[in-house]
């Protein structure tokens, strides 16, 4: 084969398997994770929602909005979303974290067509200072086929107290397959 054939070889794998915003779940600039779910096959959906808090800004007026954005693998999305309010955060630009930073959540998963260790998650990471008063929820571990669900918190009247969201994700591979560990916050 040729030195010319197995460049352009090279370049056409690197475009195929090279994440970008625009081929992955994510949670654009007005909404924030609120759900994963592994799939059978360890591939990680991320579900997005626009917490009501977040709506309107001081002089009740609607935020900007960058739109989500998911990617199929394999034929199925690996995101959604719910809800309807804007937020306006502060997201980075491409998937280049292995785990967001204090003060900031999962705003993306970048798609990986193999999961294995040779492999690790690509992360964005967001921000909003609206979310620097949030606690510790605590931290899920979850395999293939496990779903783990925040958003809305209400009282026993029905008001919303609060919103849990993902603040972070890491991938590990043990003995029994791929785990997931998701660190969960609450506003």
């Amino acid at each position: 084969m040729s030195i010319k054939i197995l460049l352009f070889l090279s370049f056409f794998l690197f475009l195929i398997f090279t994440p970008s915003i625009n081929q992955a779940s994510y949670c654009g600039q007005s909404a924030i994770p609120f759900s994963l779910e592994i799939k059978e096959n360890s591939q990680p959906i991320l579900g997005c929602a626009r917490p009501s808090c977040f709506g309107l800004s001081s002089n009740k007026q609607k935020l900007d909005s960058n739109p989500a954005q998911f990617f199929k693998i394999w034929g199925q999305p690996d995101g959604f979303i719910k809800s309807v309010s804007s937020i306006n955060e502060k997201c980075d630009k491409s998937f280049t974290r292995n785990h967001c930073s204090k003060g900031t959540w999962v705003g993306g998963i970048a798609p990986s067509a193999i999961i294995t260790p040779n492999y690790p998650i690509k992360l964005i990471c967001c921000s909003n200072n609206k979310l620097n008063n949030s606690v510790l929820s605590g931290n899920a571990q979850i395999r293939a086929g496990q779903m783990i669900l925040g958003g809305e918190v209400f009282n026993r009247n029905g008001q919303q107290i609060g919103f849990e969201y993902i603040s972070n994700i890491w991938r590990i591979f043990d003995k029994k397959g791929v785990l997931y560990i998701a660190e969960i916050r609450k506003i």
